[in-house]
């Protein structure tokens, strides 16, 4: 049987006006338009055909239709290279939408997908799921793709429970196929969501939210129960940066998502967020976003105090001079060891408990590290080395011992 006659046996079975066919690469796409609404790739050279899902937008009334990838077109593209369309083509799109009733047309476009599947589940549904569309569209769509939310299920497989004329008092057990959290207030919320944010990847992001035993959950819930429409700022700052809800008041929280400058106080949220958890500090709700510059110049002032105490080390147990010259800071000790090329780093911990201290010693161009050991009662000399721990002079080593014994007179301690 060639092409041409598998194609007829389509427009024999469903009518030659809903039939339309368009070529691949080595196959046939066909599509059968409404109210059949089937679409099948057929096999250009042996008696073979599958039925599939056809992806459409209805919106920009376009039709996708993957061609297989060559060698050539590997090198130029990442994904499925997409056909391009003959003015005949163009014209068989163009009459397939046109079959597609008004109504229904108009409740479909407005998703930013699964427009082939919604509409395929009102014609198996029927007439009062485009009527649930209108009244909640967020749960209708997860309806529609109810298996990619729970693979157990289908709005197929599971006929009886989706029967049309009962699917609006099924709301709760939607939500529980679905996997999300089946109460009236999670209806009620999703209902909110605009319609440009419906995808499968967000509203799992917003079953993760509503299954969770987060700490923000009763303030977040609240916040969405009193907004009339979450849009594209709401999501982006509860589900998104659920982080900054904590720095923020109810009034705060429903003016930065009125602002158009949304973007640039998210952006200072985020640093006051990263100052505050270093602080280990809890900072008041931040009641008016008038504050927030004058709040992240408090954080970071406060912040730079703590990093600067906390790179400086305890005063030297002796006094330095001119060539023996105490490491005071973090700073100074990371400078040193690399200078140095030892592992003198490694020794903040003892510096700060004040078990060691170390010096920098230069001395006629000679270069190295001292370390004092120091205990309740005494302080003792620890080790000279030069770089790379190699043994330094005598006369260096005998200038440390004058400098030591002048400093700590009650001991009478020399390097060896």
């Amino acid at each position: 049987m060639d092409k041409f006659n598998r194609l007829e046996k389509f427009q024999n079975q469903y009518g030659k006006n809903i039939v339309f066919s368009f070529r691949g690469s080595d196959f046939i796409f066909i599509l059968i338009g409404y109210p059949v609404w089937k679409s099948f790739i057929v096999s250009s050279k042996i008696n073979f055909s599958v039925e599939v899902a056809a992806e459409i937008n209805l919106k920009k009334q376009t039709i996708t239709i993957p061609e297989r990838k060559t060698e050539d077109k590997k090198k130029h593209s990442g994904s499925n290279p997409k056909k391009i369309f003959t003015e005949n083509e163009l014209k068989k799109i163009s009459s397939f939408f046109s079959l597609i009733p008004t109504n229904i047309f108009d409740a479909v476009k407005v998703y930013p997908d699964s427009h082939w599947e919604i509409i395929k589940t009102i014609i198996y549904l029927g007439n009062n799921f485009e009527t649930f569309i209108n009244t909640n569209p967020v749960l209708a769509y997860i309806v529609v793709n109810l298996q990619k939310f729970n693979a157990s299920y289908s709005v197929y497989t599971s006929h009886i429970f989706f029967a049309a004329n009962v699917i609006f008092d099924k709301q709760i057990q939607i939500l529980e196929y679905a996997r999300f959290h089946p109460t009236k207030q999670t209806v009620k919320i999703l209902s909110k969501l605009d319609i440009a944010l419906v995808s499968v990847e967000n509203l799992k992001m917003m079953r993760s939210f509503f299954n969770s035993h987060i700490e923000e959950k009763k303030k977040i819930i609240k916040l969405l129960s009193h907004q009339k429409k979450i849009n594209l700022k709401h999501f982006n700052l509860i589900f998104k940066h659920q982080k900054l809800l904590k720095l923020l008041s109810f009034k705060a929280i429903n003016e930065i998502v009125e602002l158009k400058n949304y973007d640039d106080k998210i952006s200072t949220l985020k640093s006051i967020d990263y100052y505050i958890k270093n602080l280990n500090v809890q900072l008041p709700l931040v009641k008016s976003l008038r504050n927030l510059e004058k709040i992240l110049e408090n954080v970071k002032k406060k912040e730079k105090k703590r990093r600067e105490k906390e790179n400086k080390f305890p005063p030297p147990p002796l006094e330095g001079n001119d060539f023996i010259i105490p490491i005071t800071t973090k700073r100074e000790l990371i400078y040193w060891a690399k200078r140095q090329i030892n592992c003198i780093r490694s020794y903040e911990e003892p510096i700060k408990s004040r078990k060691n201290y170390f010096y920098k010693v230069i001395y006629k161009n000679e270069e190295a590290s001292l370390q004092l050991i120091l205990t309740k009662k005494t302080i003792r000399l620890g080790s000279l080395l030069a770089t790379r721990n190699k043994a330094v002079s005598s006369r260096l080593k005998k200038m440390v011992n004058e400098w030591f014994q002048e400093k700590y007179l009650s001991k009478n301690i020399y390097v060896n």
